[in-house]
């Protein structure tokens, strides 16, 4: 279902994971880094930790400061080749009508995961430039190796706060989600839509969003919206 006022849309808040990739990119990058089979080490716990946690719903604070302790000192150059592979999981299809879509409609890049791997797996997929800005958490630097992370938006209302500091009525902004840390944007935004398919998206019936399956036809939902 489309609004019949389709000239009324100015911004769009993308989420990343499981949004315009189909999994959750910190979860890849510290089992790419590792979690690969016969590595046993203090470090392979705590991401074995994080991930366990992240699934499970523990506190995202805490689940942060584990990811950050996790990276602590891997060099930044490690992340180039996990964001070629998780750039792959985004279509040549998919590009393209990201990139006429940009042409179009302002849009923001709006994560509760790390800046850095959704910048470069945008570098990669050849998307750097079709977002206006990313918000998200960005990883610290000390010669050339992660020292941290700063924890900036890890809760769905940080995601409301920000989105709403870019001074658009509400009426005329576009979210995309797949998931809980998503809903509380979705609520406010006058074309809501999530990703979801078979029993998650029978568990967000009812809620007034528009629910697609893949990220192609979200994609075309928000064309046809802003023609």
């Amino acid at each position: 279902m489309v609004p019949e006022d389709r000239s009324r849309f100015s911004i769009v808040f993308w989420d990343f994971d499981g949004t315009l990739i189909p999994f959750d990119s910190e979860q890849f990058l510290l089992e790419s880094l590792f979690l690969q089979p016969g590595r046993r080490s203090l470090r392979s716990l705590g991401a074995r930790l994080f991930v366990y946690g992240d699934r499970h719903g523990w506190d995202p604070g805490l689940i942060k400061v584990i990811y950050g302790r996790c990276l602590r000192g891997i060099p930044f150059s490690a992340l180039e080749g996990v964001c070629v592979r998780i750039a792959a999981h985004i279509s040549e299809a998919d590009r393209a009508a990201i990139r006429a879509l940009a042409a179009r409609v302002e849009m923001v890049l709006l994560s509760c995961g790390t800046a850095d791997l959704s910048r470069g797996t945008l570098r990669a997929a050849g998307l750097a430039d079709v977002f206006s800005r990313v918000e998200a958490n960005r990883l610290t630097r000390r010669k050339g190796r992660i020292a941290g992370i700063e924890r900036r938006i890890y809760l769905p209302q940080t995601k409301v706060e920000i989105a709403a500091s870019y001074g658009v009525s509400w009426e005329r902004v576009i979210a995309v989600g797949d998931g809980l840390t998503d809903l509380p944007l979705l609520d406010h935004a006058g074309l809501p839509v999530l990703i979801a398919a078979g029993a998650r998206a029978d568990r967000f019936a009812g809620r007034g969003y528009h629910v697609v399956p893949l990220l192609g036809e979200a994609i075309a939902l928000i064309a046809e919206s802003v023609s």
